[in-house]
């Protein structure tokens, strides 16, 4: 956009010229004459600066104590120079030297471009005073980015067009402008347009430039906003200290620190367990039948006082488990039953043991896994034959409890599902044993 200005400079902003260039002639006539008139407030101010400075230095001479210059309040505000870009303010020259630089004469374009820190071996760097770099093109910049911050963008990815601007879902730089090759960074644009209705809106920009972080932030201090959080990093699984920097809400400047605070990093990690977008490998089955029972063992003997591992308790062993961790990979294997177990006492877990216990011993010895639920009744399930010599229905809870059995045919098919054995041993059993019997002889049938 800057070279576009030059040239339409040089062609004295002509109409036909100006529209070759697919440029406004009018809209260019207004910024030079807006930077002139900026030109003219810095050289008035720096001039009375210097005669201030020649006046303080007669006083010195003469033996008067004089108090130190304050800046001018107008001189701050209206410099252009980019925060630390162009380094230590200079000497302002003195009203004399400022008739001495008229003399020798100026450039013909206005709009020379300045040199920025990063552009050191640029023709003629050598010969650039800082009152030259702040007369050029950055001048146009800082009064372009006072009269449209809402044309603001940043693009994040120097192989894409896509940009952020605030307010906007969809912004693209236009395939025509002679900016689609630059780098990621801070862009102005002069023209935007906007496509589509509703959500499906797109907006294009042209007329492009790339701008320095100074000049905004020298423009509109106030709405730059540097913010130094704790954050997770999803794709990285892992929890990092962020510095940014945003322009209301858009986000220019970002990086990620690799200390951060293992308290922070903890809450952030359990958090998102918490959430379900962590899984802990060792949460298993085992974990969640150990809550399952407990809870229900709570729920059988009230007056017991057992934790019932409400969400803030499961939040309390989440954090020990995390803690020192500020990646997911730290923890992800780490053990959590025993982090489980540990929030009850040894008195406890047995209890909770032997009122809602794994397995049940059947008369041929084997055991038989009970799985509970929230909601619904503990079941068991094992083949006809092992449940041979028991006549009552296995209990839980001290006998409070029935535990619903499956039992199963030599297919491994459930024949009968009951919470009552010796109904099902002297009602059900003996027609079912004939129609068994016969397709699979060779099992023991009693």
């Amino acid at each position: 956009m800057a070279r576009l200005f030059e040239r339409a400079a040089a062609a004295q902003f002509d109409v036909r010229t100006s529209d070759r260039m697919n440029v406004n002639a009018q809209a260019c006539r207004e910024v030079d004459r807006t930077r002139r008139q900026l030109s003219e407030i810095c050289e008035d101010v720096e001039r009375e600066h210097g005669m201030d400075q020649e006046h303080g230095a007669g006083e010195r001479a003469s033996g008067e104590r004089s108090g130190p210059l304050s800046p001018s309040p107008l001189g701050e505000r209206v410099r252009v120079r980019g925060s630390d870009d162009l380094g230590p303010a200079q000497p302002q020259p003195t009203s004399n030297q400022v008739g001495k630089t008229k003399a020798q004469g100026s450039p013909k374009n206005p709009l020379t471009p300045a040199l920025s820190p990063a552009e050191p071996g640029a023709r003629g760097s050598e010969q650039h005073s800082p009152r030259s770099l702040r007369s050029t093109v950055a001048d146009l910049f800082i009064c372009l980015l006072t009269a449209f911050p809402d044309h603001v963008a940043f693009r994040p990815d120097d192989a894409r067009l896509d940009c952020r601007m605030t307010g906007k879902k969809r912004v693209v730089i236009d395939k025509g402008s002679v900016v689609t090759g630059g780098g990621p960074g801070l862009l102005l644009a002069m023209e935007i347009r906007e496509t589509g209705a509703g959500d499906g809106v797109k907006t294009t920009l042209s007329i492009v430039s790339e701008i320095q972080p100074a000049w905004l932030r020298e423009t509109h201090p106030d709405r730059i906003a540097v913010r130094d959080e704790v954050e997770w990093n999803a794709d990285a699984q892992a929890v990092e200290q962020v510095e940014s920097h945003a322009f209301d809400s858009l986000v220019f400047f970002r990086k990620a620190r690799q200390q951060v605070d293992p308290a922070k990093a903890t809450d952030i990690l359990v958090e998102e367990i918490v959430r379900g977008n962590l899984k802990l490998d060792r949460w298993d089955e085992a974990v969640q039948q150990w809550i399952t029972r407990t809870r229900l063992v709570s729920r059988w003997f009230p007056d017991r006082g057992l934790i019932a591992y409400e969400p803030d308790d499961l939040r309390v062993i989440l954090h020990e488990i995390a803690g020192g961790a500020v990646r997911f990979s730290q923890l992800k294997d780490k053990p959590c039953l025993d982090a489980l177990k540990g929030a009850l006492s040894w008195e406890d877990q047995r209890f909770v043991e032997q009122m809602a216990p794994q397995t049940f011993k059947l008369p041929g010895g084997w055991g038989m896994k009970i799985e509970y639920t929230p909601d619904g009744p503990p079941r068991g399930r094992a083949k006809i034959q092992d449940f041979y010599g028991l006549s009552e229905t296995p209990r839980v809870a001290g006998g409070k409890v029935p535990v619903v059995l499956e039992i199963l045919g030599p297919n491994f098919r459930p024949v009968q599902v009951t919470d009552n054995l010796a109904s099902f041993w002297a009602n059900t059993y003996p027609e079912l044993k004939k129609e068994l019997k016969r397709r699979y002889p060779r099992h023991e049938w009693r």
